[in-house]
């Protein structure tokens, strides 16, 4: 999923990039959302690095934990990335017309936008879901230990 975050972001990047040399006028437009992106992957990256979601785990209770870990991330991944994504929108919709031009190029983004919060919500409910099944799973591991 980072190295999807990234390429996301590269391509962002390249868009900003074509966008500033085609139409520089919109270059305060976009500064915000573009900054806002990066800070979002820096964001993600340490965090990944924070809870050790890179390292390899030994015994079941640092895979239950690290599976714990990794289902909060995704979890706060949704949780913020939805919120993220809507300010960005917010920022650039009285732009839209302008850059858009056409109503299918509207729609078109309103259908990405819609399926975008239907996603994050069906992945957020499925991360709070297994963080309850991490937690009763580490309860058990726990029970037995004892």
């Amino acid at each position: 999923g980072l190295y999807g975050d990234w390429f996301g972001l590269v391509v962002v990047a390249g868009l900003l990039a074509w966008t500033l040399l085609t139409k520089p006028e919109h270059a305060v437009m976009l500064a915000g959302p573009a900054l806002l992106l990066l800070l979002w992957q820096c964001g993600l990256w340490w965090l990944r690095r924070h809870w050790g979601l890179d390292h390899a785990c030994t015994g079941l209770r640092q895979m239950l934990q690290a599976d714990l870990r990794l289902a909060r991330y995704r979890l706060l991944y949704h949780a913020l990335g939805l919120p993220v994504g809507a300010l960005m929108l917010a920022w650039v919709w009285p732009q839209l017309p302008s850059l858009a031009g056409t109503a299918q190029v509207r729609v078109l983004l309103a259908a990405v936008v819609l399926g975008s919060v239907g996603y994050a919500l069906w992945a957020g409910r499925q991360a709070w879901r297994r963080i309850a099944r991490m937690r009763d799973q580490l309860q058990q591991l726990d029970d037995r230990v004892d």
